[in-house]
Parts: structure tokens; C-alpha cells; sequence
């Protein structure tokens, strides 16, 4: 069994005070973020979270993550949805030579994100960077189901892989249900105090499959020959969106050997 934990902070070099630079505080190795936040009187944007590791046989694990945003006793065992309950949770399940055939893989996992986990007061101390989510692409308020099976045989590889997510998107750009975290989740963009569930906003249903053979010409260079199938289905109240890509690709990896050490 493995236990961690861990703690981020993303917070603004400059804010109304004026310019603050880098916060020495944070770089102790064995600080708690939060007291400290809160001893500072800073409006930073702090993230908690544990992750969880387990063997229940040869070949397999079972793993699974918890973060936390914001956290009250009262609003989450109380189950009034309080739109604080920035909360997100991730478990899963992976096994190698699953039935006894040797290369053959499968891993399965589930995400779980409240809206506005990752927004915060202003875009700028949002769990994102250079304009892109740092913790998913959908940003929050989803829940998604990822499974993956390969299988290779001699210098062929086999893979499938597919995809079935619920994402609330925002039906107005003034408006934040909390998936976009580059929307502030303060009012007036927040719609409502409590009531907030996964899917709020514009529902939409995500469907993502890929299938894909390769074909290994030199293992030096891990040259191979791949042709790959991907299908994306996107749909909600007022998008009904089927993609198909169809692709083959000749590809190699190239390795940096350095030996100054």
C-alpha cells in the first residue's frame, strides 16, 4: 500500500496591495499552505489532496486521489450543494496479463469534479496556466469513465481506448455553472449560493473512441508503422457534433544518452 499527500498553491505576484513578489513562506518543504494563507491574510488560490495505492494481487493495483479546494464540515455533510464544495475525486483500477495472457493490459478509472473546483476569485489564480487547465481538459464540473486495453504480440500492438463524460458547460458568457475555470465563481458570475451538481449549465454528453494496430520495423529507434480509427461524438441542447479521423502514420522515437554525470 502506498499513501500520499500533497498541497499546490497558485497565487498572483501582484494584487491590490501592489506588488508582492515571491512568498517565502511557500517554499518551506513541510509547511501547511493553509494556515499560512490564512496567517498572511493573502486571497490565494490553495489545493489539498491525498492519493491512494493498492496491490490486491500480482500485476494490478488499485489507486485513487481526493483534492479539495474548499472545505466545510457543516455544507458538505449537510448535502446542501453549497457551490463551496470544491471538491474532485479520481479512482481506478489497472491490471497487466489481466487473465493470465502475458501483454495483455487493461486499465479502467473515474473522475469526479464538483463545479468551480478549479476557479477561483479572479482567472488569474485559477488552477490553470497559459490559458490551459492544469488539472483536466474539461476544467470542472464532470464526471468522465477512461478504459484502455492493449495487447502486443511479437512486434504487433493493439489498442483500444474509450471515453463516456458528462461535462456542464456555461450557457452565457456572464454566467459561471462552475466548468469553466477561467469564468470568476464570484457573484455576480455565480448564478446561485447552493444546489450545484455535476451537469448544471449546458449538459453535454462526451463519447471518445480510438482503436488503433501498429506495426514495429526497428526496435533501435522504436520505428513503427500505425494506422489508428478515433470517433468523437458531442452532444447537447444545442450541439449535435460526430467526428471521424482516420490516420496512418509512420513514426520513431529518438532517445538523448547523456553520460555527464
Amino acid at each position: 500500500m502506498t499513501i500520499g499527500a500533497f498541497e499546490s498553491v497558485i497565487y498572483a505576484a501582484q494584487d491590490e496591495t501592489g506588488h508582492r513578489g515571491v512568498d517565502m513562506m511557500y517554499i518551506m518543504p513541510l509547511a501547511v499552505f493553509r494556515p499560512s494563507e490564512h496567517a498572511a491574510g493573502s486571497p490565494d488560490n490553495i489545493i489539498m489532496g491525498a492519493t491512494l495505492k493498492i496491490t490486491p494481487w500480482k500485476n494490478s493495483a488499485l489507486y485513487g486521489q481526493l483534492v479539495i479546494n474548499e472545505f466545510k464540515q457543516d455544507e458538505v455533510f449537510g448535502r446542501t450543494k453549497w457551490w463551496g464544495n470544491k471538491q474532485g475525486f479520481q479512482v481506478g483500477f489497472k491490471n497487466y496479463n489481466i487473465f493470465g495472457i502475458n501483454n495483455l493490459d487493461f486499465q479502467t478509472e473515474y473522475n469526479h469534479v464538483r463545479p468551480y473546483t478549479y476557479s477561483h476569485y479572479q482567472p488569474i489564480t485559477n488552477y490553470g496556466h497559459l490559458n490551459q487547465e492544469l488539472a483536466h481538459p474539461l476544467g470542472a464540473n464532470f464526471k468522465e469513465n477512461n478504459t484502455h486495453i492493449t495487447y502486443r504480440f511479437k512486434r504487433w500492438y493493439f489498442n483500444l481506448q474509450s471515453t463516456y463524460a458528462i461535462h456542464g458547460r456555461d450557457l452565457e458568457k456572464d454566467i459561471s455553472y462552475g466548468g469553466n475555470i477561467y469564468m470568476p465563481n464570484e457573484s455576480p458570475y455565480r448564478p446561485y449560493e447552493y444546489g450545484h451538481v455535476i451537469g448544471q449549465g449546458l449538459k453535454t454528453d462526451i463519447l471518445y473512441f480510438k482503436g488503433g494496430i501498429s506495426f514495429l520495423i526497428n526496435p533501435k529507434n522504436n520505428m513503427n508503422l500505425a494506422v489508428e480509427l478515433h470517433q468523437r461524438e458531442e452532444k447537447n441542447e444545442r450541439v449535435n457534433k460526430k467526428e471521424t479521423f482516420f490516420n496512418v502514420t509512420l513514426r520513431t522515437s529518438l532517445a538523448n544518452f547523456y553520460w555527464d554525470y
